[in-house]
């Protein structure tokens, strides 16, 4: 497959194009979210904000780091573990879930 190719030893072309797909939802979208669990951890409570922040940016985090690993090693052997569509899907759930309380 195309996507399964190398752009340079250890990065696929579908880590490339999952990555930069989901960097505007996790900072752009998450962005209230972030702002609103850090608000909430200054103040030493932890809120539903808080939970999505913690499960959105693990999964994130976790792939970026097998990205990061496939590079590193020169081998796209993490390449099948990438999560990035997880944390996109928890945030924009949660967006409409809560457009859809609004209403």
């Amino acid at each position: 497959m195309k996507l399964q190719q190398e752009i340079i030893p250890g990065l696929t072309i579908n880590a490339t194009v999952q990555l930069i797909l989901v960097l505007p939802v996790q900072f752009g979208v998450g962005l209230r979210f972030y702002r609103a669990a850090w608000a909430a951890i200054k103040h030493g409570n932890l809120t539903m904000d808080s939970l999505i922040v913690l499960g959105s940016t693990s999964a994130f985090v976790f792939s970026l780091a097998c990205v990061i690993v496939n590079i590193v090693s020169q081998d796209s052997e993490y390449s099948t573990s990438l999560v990035f569509e997880t944390s996109a899907m928890v945030l924009c759930g949660i967006c409409r879930l809560k457009k859809q309380k609004q209403s």
